[in-house]
């Protein structure tokens, strides 16, 4: 499941390169209304539904990766932009971390009784992309 999300990514960073050509403001307001849709579909309990869902949301990281790093860049003043072109990456590495911390609060895959019965964590794991 997740690596559909790493395909999407994937995909969204070559779309990005491509529609940095555009409106960038309205490419990045697009992607993150279609991300929070995606989101939604992994709340599904349907593996075809959660893939589909990671997969658009992947594509809509890949977008706002290759976007968001060149809006900024053009409206950022030059006197701040070393301090500015480094938060990007910062806070790509802290969600990606924040992302692995959720993943403590997941059942050991050895206890698959546990996995069966808890289907409220991996929903609080997959719906917190959604709420920030």
């Amino acid at each position: 499941m997740s690596s559909s999300s790493i395909l999407g990514i994937l995909i969204g960073s070559l779309l990005g390169s491509k529609l940095t050509e555009h409106n960038r403001r309205k490419v990045l307001i697009t992607s993150n209304l279609i991300a929070i849709l995606a989101t939604s579909m992994t709340m599904v309990f349907n593996v075809f539904m959660i893939c589909a869902g990671r997969l658009i949301f992947g594509v809509c990281c890949g977008i706002f990766t290759a976007t968001g790093s060149k809006m900024l860049d053009e409206t950022v003043p030059v006197s701040h932009i070393k301090l500015f072109g480094t938060a990007t990456n910062i806070f790509l590495s802290a969600g990606v971390t924040t992302a692995m911390c959720l993943g403590i609060i997941l059942p050991d895959e050895d206890d698959t009784a546990a996995l069966k019965a808890d289907e409220v964590r991996w929903r609080m794991v997959y719906a917190f992309p959604a709420i920030c």
